[in-house]
């Protein structure tokens, strides 16, 4: 199984990952009285899928991972990770445990979890 990184400094996206859900858990712990437990579950998958966008090759390549090729026909196009960390999300499964209300809020966390100031036209994202 190829490991990909999450940062430059070699952590894998799954490592990155596990620790954020570590820090959600002790969250939970200290504050979990002030949230529901339906909003804790949110945290947890908004955290789950929140860097699934690094897969892309362009990601890969900005983090110096060498073990990767480029895809025949992908662009070059750096488009920020978290506008495709959505995709990777079973949309309708999550849609059914949380509402679509909060599935929304938890799309939006995961989309929006680096404020970036670029540009990313429909045609850019399906270059991708």
């Amino acid at each position: 199984m190829l490991t990909l990184p999450a940062k430059s400094n070699g952590e894998s996206i799954r490592s990155h990952t596990d620790k954020l859900l570590a820090a959600i858990n002790c969250l939970q712990c200290q504050y979990g009285q002030y949230f529901t437990d339906e909003i804790i579950q949110a945290l947890f998958t908004a955290c789950e899928y929140h860097d699934y966008g690094k897969v892309l090759y362009t990601f890969q390549k900005s983090v110096k991972n060498t073990q990767i090729q480029k895809p025949k026909g992908c662009s070059d196009f750096n488009i920020p990770h978290g506008y495709v960390s959505p995709a990777f999300m079973p949309i309708r499964q999550l849609e059914q445990k949380f509402g679509r209300e909060l599935l929304s809020l938890i799309v939006s966390a995961v989309h929006y979890h680096h404020v970036r100031s670029a540009t990313v036209t429909p045609t850019d994202i399906k270059a991708v």
